[in-house]
């Protein structure tokens, strides 16, 4: 009977671990999509929008939405790619070294990268650049419409000087946050990050076996 309920049990933990080794892998994969997509997608909304306002003085606060969309949207798929470094080091420290000989494709790969000297994430520099290039023309389009639509110091048409006004504001803004989140979302800090993470997660993880019963290898 006893050799029955600790069958049941180990089966129960088998079942665990490869439930969470699954939802984990999903995260991982699930944090990668897209992140073409969706700078793509919000710059055709751009350009099919811009065929219904380019007539009227709401043009002007067109190119803020979309650059706020895409400061946004990069900051969202870094903080996922950051989200992976800490499972991809939970994956390779707490799971594949317990069942080394079933799970091994993160260490896998992470040897494979010190080995061959390659590196994760390289599309990242390609969506980072793509996202800063994009924002930039989107800024110089902006600043190319402000001379169709000129202050007015007097206000005859009270409604566009406010638009107009309300542009350079939050253009100042863009600029400062483009700055801002240029330099902590770069590549380089990215990678940082990933390595800077491994260690961290490891800490954790001992930090977690000094004040738990220590998990034995499963069979």
């Amino acid at each position: 009977m006893r050799n029955r309920l600790e069958d049941i049990n180990e089966l129960n933990n088998r079942y665990m671990f490869e439930k969470e080794y699954e939802t984990l892998r999903f995260e991982l994969n699930d944090n990668k999509k897209y992140v073409f997509e969706r700078p793509l997608l919000i710059i055709t909304a751009a350009l099919v929008a811009f065929e219904y306002v380019s007539k009227t003085t709401f043009v002007l606060l067109l190119p803020d939405i979309i650059i706020y969309l895409l400061l946004f949207n990069l900051k969202f798929t870094s903080n996922r790619l950051n989200s992976n470094a800490r499972i991809v080091s939970y994956l390779r420290l707490a799971i594949e070294a317990r069942d080394p000989a079933n799970y091994s494709w993160e260490t896998f790969l992470s040897e494979y990268r010190v080995d061959t000297h390659k590196k994760g994430l390289k599309f990242y520099p390609t969506i980072y650049y793509f996202h800063i290039l994009t924002i930039i023309i989107f800024m110089l389009i902006e600043t190319a419409l402000y001379f169709d639509n000129q202050i007015d110091l007097y206000f005859t048409d009270l409604k566009k000087e406010i638009i107009t006004i309300s542009s350079i504001v939050f253009c100042v803004v863009e600029l400062f946050f483009l700055i801002k989140l240029g330099s902590e979302l770069s590549p380089k800090k990215l990678a940082e990050f990933f390595n800077n993470e491994i260690i961290d997660v490891e800490k954790t993880l001992v930090r977690m076996n000094k004040t738990s019963i220590t998990q034995p290898k499963l069979k």
